[in-house]
Protein backbone atom coordinates (compact mmCIF):
# COMPACT_ATOMS: atom_id res chain seq x y z
CA UNK A 1 0.00 0.00 0.00
CA UNK A 2 2.81 2.39 0.88
CA UNK A 3 4.37 1.70 -2.51
CA UNK A 4 1.29 2.93 -4.40
CA UNK A 5 0.84 5.97 -2.19
CA UNK A 6 4.47 6.91 -2.82
CA UNK A 7 4.11 6.50 -6.59
CA UNK A 8 0.91 8.58 -6.68
CA UNK A 9 2.51 11.30 -4.52
CA UNK A 10 5.58 11.27 -6.77
CA UNK A 11 3.36 11.81 -9.79
CA UNK A 12 1.63 14.69 -8.02
CA UNK A 13 4.99 16.29 -7.24
CA UNK A 14 6.37 16.04 -10.77
CA UNK A 15 3.15 17.41 -12.23
CA UNK A 16 3.08 20.19 -9.63
CA UNK A 17 6.66 21.20 -10.43
CA UNK A 18 6.20 20.83 -14.18
CA UNK A 19 3.32 23.32 -14.47
CA UNK A 20 5.02 26.43 -13.04
CA UNK A 21 8.35 25.62 -14.69
CA UNK A 22 6.71 25.41 -18.10
CA UNK A 23 4.80 28.64 -17.48
CA UNK A 24 7.99 30.40 -16.41
CA UNK A 25 9.85 29.14 -19.49
CA UNK A 26 6.85 29.92 -21.73
CA UNK A 27 7.14 26.38 -23.12
CA UNK A 28 3.62 25.09 -22.63
CA UNK A 29 3.06 24.16 -26.27
CA UNK A 30 5.49 21.24 -26.29
CA UNK A 31 5.63 19.87 -22.78
CA UNK A 32 6.77 16.37 -21.83
CA UNK A 33 3.92 14.13 -20.73
CA UNK A 34 5.36 13.04 -17.38
CA UNK A 35 2.04 11.63 -16.19
CA UNK A 36 2.04 9.23 -19.13
CA UNK A 37 5.48 7.94 -18.15
CA UNK A 38 4.28 7.24 -14.61
CA UNK A 39 1.30 5.38 -16.10
CA UNK A 40 3.63 3.26 -18.24
CA UNK A 41 5.67 2.36 -15.18
CA UNK A 42 2.56 1.44 -13.22
CA UNK A 43 1.31 -0.69 -16.14
CA UNK A 44 4.48 -2.78 -15.98
CA UNK A 45 4.60 -3.36 -12.22
CA UNK A 46 1.05 -3.24 -10.88
CA UNK A 47 -1.75 -5.74 -10.64
CA UNK A 48 -4.64 -4.58 -12.82
CA UNK A 49 -7.07 -3.29 -10.19
CA UNK A 50 -4.50 -1.53 -8.02
CA UNK A 51 -2.79 -0.05 -11.06
CA UNK A 52 -6.03 1.26 -12.48
CA UNK A 53 -6.86 3.07 -9.24
CA UNK A 54 -3.36 4.58 -9.14
CA UNK A 55 -3.64 5.64 -12.79
CA UNK A 56 -7.01 7.27 -12.18
CA UNK A 57 -5.38 9.30 -9.38
CA UNK A 58 -2.55 10.34 -11.73
CA UNK A 59 -5.13 11.31 -14.36
CA UNK A 60 -7.08 13.32 -11.81
CA UNK A 61 -3.90 15.22 -10.89
CA UNK A 62 -3.12 15.84 -14.55
CA UNK A 63 -6.66 17.13 -15.09
CA UNK A 64 -6.27 19.41 -12.09
CA UNK A 65 -3.09 20.97 -13.51
CA UNK A 66 -4.46 21.29 -17.05
CA UNK A 67 -6.35 24.49 -17.65
CA UNK A 68 -7.52 23.96 -21.23
CA UNK A 69 -8.62 20.32 -21.48
CA UNK A 70 -12.13 19.21 -20.55
CA UNK A 71 -12.36 17.80 -17.05
CA UNK A 72 -11.75 14.05 -17.04
CA UNK A 73 -10.08 13.91 -20.46
CA UNK A 74 -6.62 13.09 -19.15
CA UNK A 75 -8.03 10.64 -16.64
CA UNK A 76 -9.78 8.76 -19.44
CA UNK A 77 -6.79 8.85 -21.80
CA UNK A 78 -4.39 7.64 -19.12
CA UNK A 79 -6.79 4.91 -17.98
CA UNK A 80 -7.24 3.59 -21.52
CA UNK A 81 -3.49 3.79 -22.11
CA UNK A 82 -2.94 1.83 -18.90
CA UNK A 83 -5.37 -0.89 -19.99
CA UNK A 84 -3.61 -1.35 -23.34
CA UNK A 85 -0.06 -1.18 -21.98
CA UNK A 86 -0.90 -3.47 -19.07
CA UNK A 87 -2.05 -6.11 -21.57
CA UNK A 88 1.06 -5.55 -23.68
CA UNK A 89 3.35 -5.68 -20.65
CA UNK A 90 2.89 -9.44 -20.52
CA UNK A 91 4.45 -9.67 -23.98
CA UNK A 92 7.03 -6.88 -23.90
CA UNK A 93 10.35 -7.07 -22.08
CA UNK A 94 12.00 -3.81 -21.13
CA UNK A 95 15.69 -4.58 -21.54
CA UNK A 96 17.06 -1.13 -20.92
CA UNK A 97 16.63 2.59 -21.46
CA UNK A 98 16.34 2.30 -25.24
CA UNK A 99 13.27 0.09 -24.98
CA UNK A 100 11.76 2.55 -22.49
CA UNK A 101 12.46 5.38 -24.96
CA UNK A 102 10.67 3.48 -27.73
CA UNK A 103 7.76 2.52 -25.47
CA UNK A 104 7.37 6.10 -24.26
CA UNK A 105 7.43 7.55 -27.77
CA UNK A 106 4.90 5.01 -29.09
CA UNK A 107 2.61 5.45 -26.08
CA UNK A 108 2.82 9.23 -26.40
CA UNK A 109 1.72 9.12 -30.03
CA UNK A 110 -1.05 6.62 -29.26
CA UNK A 111 -2.35 8.66 -26.33
CA UNK A 112 -2.27 11.82 -28.47
CA UNK A 113 -4.43 10.08 -31.09
CA UNK A 114 -6.77 8.93 -28.35
CA UNK A 115 -6.95 12.43 -26.88
CA UNK A 116 -7.68 13.90 -30.31
CA UNK A 117 -10.41 11.35 -30.93
CA UNK A 118 -12.06 11.98 -27.57
CA UNK A 119 -11.91 15.75 -28.13
CA UNK A 120 -13.46 15.42 -31.58
CA UNK A 121 -16.28 13.27 -30.22
CA UNK A 122 -17.06 14.78 -26.82
CA UNK A 123 -15.70 18.34 -26.64
CA UNK A 124 -18.19 20.74 -28.20
CA UNK A 125 -15.80 23.67 -27.90
CA UNK A 126 -13.06 21.82 -29.82
CA UNK A 127 -12.68 23.35 -33.26
CA UNK A 128 -13.26 20.59 -35.81
CA UNK A 129 -11.74 22.41 -38.76
CA UNK A 130 -9.05 20.66 -40.76
CA UNK A 131 -6.56 23.32 -39.71
CA UNK A 132 -7.02 22.66 -35.98
CA UNK A 133 -6.88 18.91 -36.44
CA UNK A 134 -3.77 19.31 -38.59
CA UNK A 135 -2.06 21.37 -35.91
CA UNK A 136 -2.82 18.70 -33.31
CA UNK A 137 -1.57 15.95 -35.62
CA UNK A 138 1.59 17.92 -36.41
CA UNK A 139 2.30 18.38 -32.70
CA UNK A 140 2.16 14.65 -31.93
CA UNK A 141 5.66 13.76 -33.12
CA UNK A 142 7.44 16.66 -31.36
CA UNK A 143 5.45 15.83 -28.21
CA UNK A 144 6.55 12.19 -28.41
CA UNK A 145 10.17 13.13 -29.10
CA UNK A 146 10.16 15.50 -26.14
CA UNK A 147 8.52 12.99 -23.80
CA UNK A 148 10.67 9.98 -24.74
CA UNK A 149 13.98 11.10 -23.14
CA UNK A 150 12.23 11.55 -19.81
CA UNK A 151 11.05 7.92 -19.86
CA UNK A 152 14.25 6.24 -18.61
CA UNK A 153 14.80 9.00 -16.04
CA UNK A 154 11.30 8.71 -14.56
CA UNK A 155 11.48 4.89 -14.68
CA UNK A 156 14.80 5.02 -12.78
CA UNK A 157 13.44 7.49 -10.21
CA UNK A 158 10.33 5.39 -9.68
CA UNK A 159 12.50 2.28 -9.35
CA UNK A 160 14.55 4.02 -6.65
CA UNK A 161 11.38 5.15 -4.89
CA UNK A 162 9.96 1.65 -5.08
CA UNK A 163 13.14 0.13 -3.65
CA UNK A 164 12.83 2.51 -0.69
CA UNK A 165 9.20 1.66 -0.02
CA UNK A 166 9.36 -2.10 -0.60
CA UNK A 167 12.96 -2.75 0.48
CA UNK A 168 13.66 -4.57 -2.77
CA UNK A 169 16.47 -3.77 -5.15
CA UNK A 170 14.86 -5.31 -8.23
CA UNK A 171 14.75 -3.37 -11.45
CA UNK A 172 11.90 -3.23 -13.94
CA UNK A 173 14.39 -4.06 -16.68
CA UNK A 174 14.50 -7.81 -17.32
Amino acid sequence: MMRWIAIVLFSFLILAFESPLLAKAKAGAYAPDLGLIVVLYIAFIAPYEVGLVAVLCVGMFKDAFSMTAPLGLHMEVLALTFVVVHRLSQRIDLRGPVSVLALTAAASIASSFLELGLCLIFDQSFNTSARTTGVVLAAMLPQALLTAPFGPVIFWLLGQLESLTTRKSESIYT
